[in-house]
């Protein structure tokens, strides 16, 4: 999924030096028909995990992995141990 309208939280990230972070936003109403195929996530707040990944060459690449209920649970279970 192109991710326009969620450009500023990547630039903000590729800018900070972090290695990853979860950002959250909901998608705009006029882009709503990408998420067709998942009603259950036309209204609900989205969050992503943005992580820099060096390439073999040197070039650095942001990517967006969609974070989600069971990444919540995971942690909360390795937190505890």
């Amino acid at each position: 999924m192109y991710l326009c309208y969620v450009f500023w939280m990547v630039k903000k990230f590729s800018e900070s030096g972090a290695r990853e972070k979860i950002v959250t936003f909901k998608l705009p109403s006029k882009d709503r028909d990408k998420l067709k195929d998942f009603p259950g996530m036309m209204n609900q707040t989205i969050r992503c995990r943005l992580i820099r990944v060096e390439l073999e060459n040197g070039e650095k690449e942001i990517l967006c992995t969609l974070w989600s209920y069971h990444e919540d649970n995971r942690n909360n279970r390795n937190s505890r141990n």
